[in-house]
């Protein structure tokens, strides 16, 4: 895992320094790493591969730029939330056991592929207004996010309803095939005959029941699965909750930090998925860096808001 931070001198991006990270178990308290020394990127940015980092575990970091920056400018903070989602889907033996609707999930991954590649870096998404910059001390543009969130509302609402028909659909379907009044193996035509005539097959050899195959707790669709396209759509719908806290919505500032003329630097931002998660920061979604740097009037000159 890469670690990032960012220090100025004055407002103003600060190369040539050496500084040093300390990393705990937020849980223990334990001193995991201790005041190694962080590389330089570039353009003020400082950063640590983190070799002994585990998702399963909360970590607060502390990167110190050094004793020729000041108080208000040397320290910078952050922390990690752990998140399962990326686990669940990445594991490999993950299969889809019934209701497999290629037709449907087809009209579905038609609709999703029309949401951004990247909600977070869409044109109007981020601030660029000074002004607000400054007021909001969080530089973020709320009227083209919720331009954009809006324009994205009429897919989301596409996608839903198509998933609610799927669903309304399974629900009947088996019940609406056997209490059809009519229905007869023989109506079609020379079907069953074929597949009890046909050379290879093996079901009554073996001793086994039809209803046994069926009852079977382990049996899997080995074939029409459509991994790669569920995998499309989720990472697509995946960005649904990016959108709505990147609008404004549950989410909170952590670590800012200020200039002589109380202006906004830096600070780390979540967004969470309800209310409750804000208030306990709990399960965030996702986890960002704002950077900003301003003149001595306090005039926005540089704005950067990284997902990490």
């Amino acid at each position: 895992m890469i670690i990032l931070t960012y220090f100025t001198e004055n407002n103003i991006p600060k190369t040539g320094l050496s500084p040093t990270i300390r990393i705990r178990n937020a849980s223990t308290g334990i001193l995991i790493i201790t005041d190694e020394l962080m590389s330089e990127v570039g353009d003020g940015f400082y950063k640590y591969e983190f070799v002994g980092y585990d998702s399963s575990i909360d970590y607060a970091i502390r990167c110190d730029g050094g004793m020729s920056l000041s108080n208000d400018e040397r320290y910078s903070y952050a922390g990690n939330d752990v998140d399962q989602t990326e686990e669940i889907w990445s594991n490999t033996i993950r299969t889809l056991t019934s209701g497999t609707k290629d037709s449907e999930i087809d009209a579905i991954k038609e609709r999703t592929d029309n949401l951004p590649d990247d909600p977070a870096s869409e044109s109007g998404v981020l601030a660029k207004d000074a002004t607000v910059a400054k007021e909001a001390q969080a530089t973020i543009n709320k009227d083209a996010i919720i331009t954009e969130v809006n324009a994205n509302e009429v897919k989301i609402d596409a996608v839903k309803t198509d998933t609610e028909s799927i669903i309304a659909t399974l629900s009947t379907l088996v019940v609406d095939v056997w209490s059809y009044t009519t229905r007869t193996l023989t109506s079609f035509g020379t079907l069953v005959a074929d597949i009890w005539s046909y050379i290879t097959r093996t079901i009554t050899s073996g001793g086994i029941t039809a209803g046994e195959v069926w009852t079977y707790i382990t049996r899997t669709l080995t074939s029409g699965t459509k991994d790669s396209e569920i995998d499309a759509i989720k990472t697509q719908t995946d960005k649904i909750p990016r959108i709505l806290g990147l609008s404004m919505e549950n989410h909170r500032i952590f670590s800012p930090v200020y200039d002589s003329n109380n202006c906004l630097t830096s600070a780390t931002i979540k967004i969470y998925p309800t209310k409750a998660d804000v208030l306990a920061d709990t399960n965030s979604i996702a986890i960002y860096a704002m950077v900003a740097t301003f003149d001595v009037d306090g005039k926005c000159l540089t704005y950067r808001m990284t997902k990490e």
